[in-house]
């Protein structure tokens, strides 16, 4: 990953295991959630960003079916 960088590694490994659960990528989904726990993520982090991407995802497919228009921009 990128050395220098504002986010922390276990920050990354989070990221990159919650991409790959999306995509669903077992093999990539492990080693980014194993990369977490050695780079200090617990347990209850790890479950919390499982539970965030189940969230979003349901929140994401009801906006999408009712085409909601974004009234919030970065």
């Amino acid at each position: 990953m990128i050395k220098e960088s504002q986010l922390e590694r276990k920050t990354k490994e989070l990221i990159a295991m919650t991409v790959s659960l999306v995509n669903n990528c077992n093999y990539c989904s492990l080693a980014h959630e194993a990369m977490a726990k050695i780079s200090g993520a617990t347990e209850t982090e790890i479950l919390e960003a499982k539970k965030v991407i189940e969230l979003f995802s349901s929140f994401n497919a009801i906006a999408d079916s009712l085409r909601v228009p974004c009234d919030v921009m970065p």
